[in-house]
């Protein structure tokens, strides 16, 4: 089923529109989920929450393209439980990618004044449109999706050791390409 017959059985309020999201983005979403958490339960019901926002959402929401709508909403669902469950625990693969980035990319800090969240993101879209497919793929795998470079060594045919030493290369790039866009100190 197509994107736009997903959102129209969401904006008709069929329950239809779950199971058909959950058939075509489901694996997606569990992937996204289970990075993040690290626990295939808490996974399920985080991607269920995330169906139930949408449900909630749509309308007045009419997201197109749908894949990152849903994907955004397990995302943040996922963060946000990750947050409550380990507020004082450091172990999985979401913490390690978060350090990964800030200790390269932010740690001088944020240029404070007149940036808008707006702002950053241009910065960031600017730099990952210029990277060639691979280097796109190793760094939107491993910082959006939170995947460990086993599961992109597989994805891009690469070594695991040779997506590691990409992905610390872009990081130093892109930190490079914020002090010259003015984002970061």
């Amino acid at each position: 089923m197509e994107d736009k017959e997903i959102i129209d059985l969401f904006l008709d309020r069929s329950e239809q529109a779950i199971a058909e999201t959950e058939k075509k983005y489901g694996k997606l979403c569990h992937s996204i989920a289970e990075n993040v958490l690290g626990d295939h339960h808490m996974a399920e019901e985080c991607v269920n929450d995330a169906y139930m926002a949408a449900w909630n959402t749509i309308p007045p929401a009419k997201p197109d393209p749908f894949m990152p709508y849903i994907c955004r909403l397990t995302r943040n669902i996922s963060i946000n439980r990750y947050k409550y469950e380990h507020r004082k625990k450091r172990d999985s693969s979401y913490d390690l990618c978060l350090e990964e980035i800030e200790k390269t990319v932010f740690d001088g800090g944020w240029i404070d004044g007149e940036l808008t969240d707006s702002d950053v993101a241009d910065a960031l879209n600017g730099f990952i449109e210029n990277l060639t497919r691979v280097d796109r793929t190793i760094i939107i795998r491993r910082y959006w999706y939170m995947d460990g470079y086993a599961v992109i060594s597989k994805m891009t045919g690469l070594k695991e050791n040779a997506v590691r030493k990409r992905a610390e290369r872009i990081r130093k790039m892109m930190k490079k390409y914020l002090v010259e866009k003015g984002v970061i100190l």
